[in-house]
């Protein structure tokens, strides 16, 4: 990069004679010409002439830094093809082991759903079952029973027909945050050497644990509520 220096003691000669700050550095004292037209940024004055080419002084100086300006974008453009492919594949892999521990907690979700749906109308169906079991051993049952028992099945039968059974559980989904799940933080400036060491990437191991624990904090609990009315609640044997 060209570069401008102002020296102090010509800048005051100039503006004591009022002479041309490029004729005077030049030693040119008897060619010297008057200065005419001041520059605001070195507050030195100059003839016509050098003040051309002043400015021409300038203007080559910024084109340099507009060319240095572009070579730094072109290098920051291809920073992609110098990252340590060891940071991306850990991502990578890391994405992998999230996508499959999100499924493995989507299958258990599902899972759970469905059994607590069937095991609530099994465990009535079983108490059908065994009231009627003990009407038959015993003998002991009476019109008002049978209707009871009636009335139970006609009432399973609705809630598998209209689906209210399906309405039973309530769902908590957490929200995560997946924007800022992952942190990515600058390091301060390293040697050469120190900078080696930080390049080394944590084993997949450490991943795993974090994603494992990221899971099971916040895996989807699903709350197992009953929910009747209180016809259905009249209707349970005692």
């Amino acid at each position: 990069m060209t570069e401008i220096t102002s020296v102090s003691c010509t800048a005051r000669s100039s503006e004591v004679t009022n002479q041309c700050a490029t004729c005077i550095q030049n030693s040119d004292v008897e060619k010297c010409k008057p200065g005419i037209v001041p520059c605001l940024g070195c507050k030195q004055i100059f003839c016509l002439n050098h003040f051309v080419e002043h400015r021409k002084t300038l203007s080559d100086t910024l084109d340099t830094i507009v060319a240095e300006r572009d070579q730094l974008r072109s290098h920051i453009q291809q920073i992609s093809m110098r990252v340590p492919q060891k940071h991306l594949q850990a991502i990578d892999n890391w994405k992998r082991e999230m996508f499959q521990k999100i499924n493995d907690a989507t299958i258990n979700a599902q899972e759970q759903i469905l059994a607590s749906i069937t095991d609530e109308l099994e465990r009535e169906c079983t108490t059908l079952t065994e009231k009627i079991s003990s009407f038959r051993q015993n003998d002991d049952y009476f019109e008002s029973d049978l209707q009871s028992i009636q009335t139970k099945m006609k009432q399973l039968n609705g809630e598998l027909i209209d689906s209210s059974a399906f309405h039973r559980v309530n769902l908590n989904l957490p929200t995560l945050d997946f924007v800022n799940m992952v942190q990515i933080e600058p390091l301060p400036t390293l040697t050469s050497s120190e900078n080696e060491q930080s390049l080394e990437v944590a084993p997949i191991s450490q991943y795993r644990s974090f994603i494992e624990n990221f899971i099971a904090t916040h895996k989807p609990p699903i709350e197992v509520k009953p929910i009747r009315s209180e016809q259905n609640h009249s209707s349970h044997f005692s």
